[in-house]
């Protein structure tokens, strides 16, 4: 079962290629041992560490940041839906990852200020 999950992250990875890069506040992998408490002391990343990295690594092709909003409730209509994690990335996320839709648009961008919970 551990080496097909190996497999798994392995085909991932190599999916986006050699030259991507992740910045993120917890480590992808866990250890029996690893104390996450630490983790919790790293600062969020924020929209303007996200707009800094725009404008300081010229060699990016695309940079994005992605935010999580756990416990979020959705509504439509007369649909109701609670307690969801909402992922919210930038639009360059869908290039980084090669993602393909085959209907649908992203939300227009926003002059609106990006807050993290």
């Amino acid at each position: 079962m551990v080496d097909s999950v190996e497999r798994n992250v392995k085909s991932s990875f190599n999916r986006l290629g050699d030259n991507v890069v992740f910045i993120d506040r917890f480590p992808w992998t866990q250890e029996a041992d690893q104390k996450w408490w630490i983790f919790l002391k790293r600062p969020m990343p924020s929209y303007q560490d996200f707009k800094k990295i725009q404008e300081k690594v010229q060699s990016a092709k695309h940079v994005a940041i992605r935010g999580i909003m756990m416990g979020a409730d959705l509504k439509y209509l007369n649909n109701n839906v609670s307690n969801l994690p909402i992922a919210v990335p930038t639009h360059e996320l869908a290039d980084i990852l090669n993602m393909e839709f085959s209907n649908g648009r992203f939300f227009a961008p926003s002059s609106r200020r990006w807050v993290v919970p």
